[in-house]
């Protein structure tokens, strides 16, 4: 079971908060590529009910059985997950929401990432992009792609930006600039990355020249209770946030 709280927002101004309860299984047959990666194609099936919990909004509440295949491919190449230093990493996944498999709603839903890290002396480059589709269905709210919070056009607010499809690139750089005692963790990190992305409500309108312009700026360390971000970022449109997390962001 799966609970799931977003915002919605009308422009810059929240609008309420749509909860998402998920209630699934699944079955997979999957293939190990080695240390390479892995390919899964299955099954998922089950009940969904979102509704908006607090404040005022136009997205319907949703009780309704969802059911479809699903695949996913990862390409797992990263010499560590929480601050790499060289390698790449792929992923792809999808599902179908289709009544031929007893589902209420009848969508698609493709969505991958890319990641490469290359270091040359005390500096790491990092180039990443991700995307996904609808493919012209209709995605439900609570399926909707989302951008904006930490690393994914940061100055946006959490959730911000949605739409039936989505395109991110990012270019940054790290520099370790100390390390931790033995017992507290690792490395210490200054970051800075720029980000070109946006969210379209309509797969065809996605375009090069609609696209927004971000930037960050993030001190990070690898601790013994997971990795520690700090950082502020800010988006072309004067949108500015500051950030704080511990453990995996992204």
């Amino acid at each position: 079971v799966l609970h799931v709280y977003r915002d919605l927002y009308v422009g810059d101004d929240r609008s309420g908060t749509l909860w998402t309860r998920e209630t699934t299984l699944g079955a997979d047959l999957g293939l190990q590529m080695g240390r390479y990666g892995e390919a899964r194609l299955g099954w998922r099936g089950g009940k969904v009910r979102s509704e908006v919990s607090a404040g005022v909004s136009s997205v319907p509440e949703l009780d309704s059985d969802l059911a479809g295949p699903a695949v996913r491919l990862v390409f797992d190449q990263l010499d560590d997950r929480a601050f790499p230093s060289s390698g790449a990493y792929l992923m792809a996944e999808g599902f179908s929401a289709s009544p031929s498999w007893g589902s209420d709603m009848e969508y698609d839903r493709l969505h991958g990432s890319m990641s490469l890290f290359r270091t040359l002396g005390k500096y790491t480059l990092l180039l990443e992009a991700e995307g996904g589709t609808a493919f012209g269905s209709t995605l439900p709210p609570f399926a909707e792609f989302t951008l904006g919070g930490f690393h994914s056009l940061s100055g946006f607010a959490e959730g911000q930006l949605t739409g039936q499809a989505y395109g991110v690139a990012r270019l940054g750089l790290r520099r370790r600039i100390g390390r931790l005692p033995a017992s507290f963790g690792r490395g210490v990190y200054l970051a800075v990355w720029g980000e070109a992305g946006n969210a379209w409500s309509d797969p065809g309108d996605a375009s090069l020249d609609d696209l927004f312009l971000a930037g960050t700026l993030g001190f990070a360390a690898d601790t013994i209770l997971g990795p520690f971000h700090l950082g502020w970022g800010r988006a072309e449109t004067g949108h500015s946030r500051f950030y704080l997390s511990l453990g995996l962001a992204y």
